[in-house]
């Protein structure tokens, strides 16, 4: 699936070399080959050399090459985290997630700050007639800068995460890991950020960032494992109960008339009204439904209640159930499933 990184750069210009008159003398950093790293080495600093016809041309080019590697390493690095998110699970199988499967294009919009950018002196080469700049970023004072964003946002993940390991219903669980996931993909972000100046960062998140990949999968296997048995009064024709049951395996869950982890209660009402007249017998129904999902322990973990319009008949109450129950499916299927994600986080 196609990923776009739209990154917009906050550029921190260095306002106190802005008015010094260029050397002509040649500094070190501008000689053959490798002399630019001698003087700002690869380990402590990431540097780019600028060039052009005016002081402003040199100092725009060297920005432009410092800003576009960083916004390359980004994009590519976010784009590896996004398929490694939807592709983990314990037996191997594709995992899509659903905010992928909602478009076949994703745009990701991020604000990455170029902490501690600076400038060295413009160099104007007489002969040539071109003026050179180093644009460069201290790498220690970038990470001093970047770490106590990259802690916030490694807490917030571990307020989620920490709940969802804690929390002993499977279905509940599973709601904290999304936020989890949620939050873990701006912990990540931040991680991306970092890792696009100084990649030795990586090290100290590894352990963060696979649980934050093993997500998807924990998700997939509580949800498959949370059979809900499905108790049904009311129904006609198990029109309304098959369309509850389409709804939530749907959502992953698998769906038993017989047994299951979860009850899956689904009570049915037609609230049927008859008035009689010397000429005719009218049937009006007022469908109902109520659902209640729940645990083990007797536990509600998510309720949903449905009361729709009047349905009317002049020939039965069953003529009334057969025209009206098809719209009541209708706005299970176009109302339950958010409202499950809303209440629940699923």
């Amino acid at each position: 699936m196609k990923k776009n990184l739209i990154v917009t750069m906050i550029l921190m210009l260095a306002v106190t070399s802005c008015f010094a008159k260029p050397t002509t003398k040649a500094p070190s950093w501008f000689g053959p080959g490798n002399t630019l790293y001698t003087i700002f080495p690869r380990a402590d600093f990431m540097a780019f050399r600028g060039e052009g016809n005016t002081e402003e041309a040199a100092k725009a080019d060297g920005l432009s090459k410092i800003a576009s590697n960083i916004s390359a390493t980004i994009s590519d690095r976010r784009a590896t985290e996004t398929r490694t998110m939807e592709s983990v699970t314990s037996t191997g199988e594709v995992n899509v997630t659903e905010d992928t499967t909602t478009s076949s294009e994703t745009s990701v919009e991020s604000r990455v700050e170029l902490i501690g950018l600076e400038y060295s002196e413009v160099y104007l080469d007489k002969k040539a007639k071109r003026y050179y700049c180093v644009v460069y970023i201290d790498i220690q004072n970038a990470m001093r800068r970047m770490k106590p964003q990259i802690e916030d946002a490694k807490s917030v993940f571990y307020s989620s995460y920490d709940k969802a390991v804690a929390e002993t219903d499977d279905i509940l669980s599973c709601a904290y890991y999304k936020s989890a996931a949620i939050a873990g993909s701006k912990f990540l972000e931040k991680l991306s950020d970092a890792y696009a100046i100084n990649p030795d960062i990586e090290m100290n998140y590894r352990a963060d960032r696979e649980k934050i990949m093993a997500i998807p999968s924990i998700i997939q296997q509580k949800t498959q494992n949370s059979t809900l048995k499905m108790n049904v009064t009311g129904d006609y024709g198990n029109i309304i109960s098959t369309a509850v049951a389409d709804c939530f395996k749907q959502m992953g869950f698998t769906v038993d008339r017989n047994s299951g982890v979860y009850s899956l209660n689904v009570k049915i009402s037609d609230n049927g009204v008859q008035q009689d007249t010397e000429d005719y017998s009218a049937y009006a129904i007022f469908p109902s439904v109520v659902i209640n999902l729940v645990n083990k322990s007797g536990r509600t973990v998510y309720s949903y209640e449905l009361k729709s319009q009047k349905t009317v008949s002049l020939t039965s109450f069953e003529e009334a159930r057969r025209k009206g129950y098809p719209k009541v499916v209708n706005e299970i299927k176009s109302g339950m499933p958010a409202d499950f994600s809303a209440k629940v986080g699923l």
